[in-house]
């Protein structure tokens, strides 16, 4: 079995618990960071707020992987670079001639310092757990953590994917192999296991796989995550993908299909699954050449509303075609601009390092050589 961490959640849950620690420290001041008396107009974690991140960073990391530790064969992290969707957003509305001013997750708040975190686990935390527990580390220019997180789903046989968005829900699988997701707390009383809705094809085999890397089956991992306090939902990826494709999400800032209200969208999920069932996801890694199934949203946007005008019809193919863009996690719809050596590696059948939970055991209880 694989791990797959999301690294920029799995550091933001550290953060978040670290800042409410020094905040209610009355000991420490309010910053987390100093003036570097080395170098001038820099700064550093303080002492506190280091020893406190990476002492959390590392129980935390064990406490993610210790349920399944035993039929982990490797764990990888993932860190976002600057992404693609950005400058393909750019291009699309220059090629359009709009005067829109969307840009992709923009508006969200920043804390200028919090790069320090970063920057101290990636420098000295990070090449202890690759040495020793042999964690597989990627940051690939130009993609997000989430596309390469896709991409070693597509290449690996079972997987649990560790992360805080939502979007990954719709890389979750049931059939020829598996993929469940689990999510911290984030505001929630209880933190979250997904895995697929089973369909009429593989709903007597789902819970019953087996291989080298995974014993007793889904049911086994799921149960054990069970007692360490995760709640189970059953879901299905096919209609969560439909529906932030037309419906938007305001936190990415991926705009709604024309008019697409949650009433609106339940039918044109309806309508899809029906006619597509699991072939939905071919169409939408190939949009670009399905005109028909294009065609097809269209119409179907154009009847739920009952759109008269020109205008609003022949921008939605174009805008249905943005937001699979956008939104669909396929190595398919990669731009070839980040296909790059570093990609190729990932995409490849290349070996990585084999995981040592003992060792990592060993790293934290001793973090003070860190």
């Amino acid at each position: 079995m694989v791990y797959l961490i999301d690294g920029n959640a799995y550091i933001n849950v550290a953060l978040n618990v670290i800042k409410r620690m020094l905040f209610n420290d009355k000991s420490s001041s309010e910053d987390y960071y100093m003036e570097d008396i080395f170098n001038e107009g820099k700064y550093v974690l303080k002492e506190t707020s280091r020893i406190r991140f990476r002492d959390f960073c590392l129980n935390y990391l064990s406490s993610l992987i210790s349920p399944v530790y035993s039929e982990t064969r490797e764990v990888h992290i993932v860190f976002d670079s600057k992404s693609w969707r950005k400058e393909y957003v750019k291009s699309f509305f220059e090629k359009e001639d709009s005067t829109d001013d969307f840009q992709y997750k923009s508006g969200r708040k920043k804390d200028e310092m919090i790069h320090l975190f970063f920057e101290y686990f990636q420098n000295t935390i990070q090449p202890h757990l690759e040495k020793e527990p042999g964690i597989n580390f990627h940051r690939i220019n130009g993609m997000e953590g989430d596309d390469i997180i896709a991409t070693l789903t597509e290449r690996n046989k079972n997987t649990i994917i560790y992360t805080v968005d939502k979007d990954m829900i719709q890389l979750v699988k049931n059939s020829g192999n598996y993929v469940i997701m689990i999510m911290p707390k984030m505001m929630t009383k209880t933190k979250k296991l997904f895995y697929a809705k089973a369909d009429n094809a593989s709903s007597s085999d789902f819970f019953s796989l087996s291989g080298t890397d995974l014993t007793g089956g889904v049911d086994t991992i799921i149960s054990k995550f069970e007692k360490k306090g995760y709640s189970k939902f059953e879901i299905d990826p096919k209609e969560s993908l439909l529906t932030k494709i037309f419906e938007g999400d305001k936190s990415d800032n991926i705009p709604r299909i024309h008019k697409m209200t949650p009433s609106k969208v339940k039918k044109m999920n309806t309508y899809l699954l029906e006619k597509y069932g699991e072939t939905i996801f071919e169409k939408l890694d190939n949009y670009k050449q399905e005109e028909s199934f294009l065609q097809e949203c269209v119409d179907k946007v154009v009847e739920l509303n009952k759109i008269k005008d020109d205008s609003i019809i022949s921008s939605l193919k174009s805008n249905i075609s943005l937001n699979i863009k956008l939104i669909r996690l396929s190595t398919s719809l990669l731009p070839d601009s980040v296909k790059t050596t570093d990609y190729e590696v990932i995409s490849s059948d290349r070996t990585y390092k084999k995981f040592n939970y003992t060792k990592l055991i060993e790293i934290k209880n001793n973090s003070v050589l860190i």
